[in-house]
């Protein structure tokens, strides 16, 4: 069992498996989306909630998935509207 670690805004995609934790660490203020959102379950308590969200120096998390599966997803500048449909990044989860 391992914990990864989500920087965001900074892309960086991340494999996982269904025995990992992830946490999500923000060092400037960003929106953030994603989709799809059944493979952490649904936030709050699942995953964190899409939109503004601050930077702080404790990370969010950690999240467990539930399922295996491919999540996309994207972090903007505030004044930015987030959309996924312009990012390849990934979180994948395998067995």
């Amino acid at each position: 069992m391992g914990q990864k670690t989500l920087n965001l805004p900074h892309h960086t995609d991340v494999p996982m498996t269904m025995n990992d934790s992830l946490c999500i660490k923000v060092t400037e203020d960003c929106n953030w989306c994603y989709s799809p959102d059944d493979v952490f379950g649904q936030p709050p308590a699942g995953f964190l909630a899409p939109g503004l969200v601050k930077k702080r120096t404790k990370p969010y998390g950690p999240y467990k998935p539930i399922k295996t599966g491919k999540v996309r997803f994207d972090a903007t500048d505030p004044k930015t509207k987030c959309t996924i449909d312009r990012t390849p990044h990934t979180i994948t989860v395998s067995t």
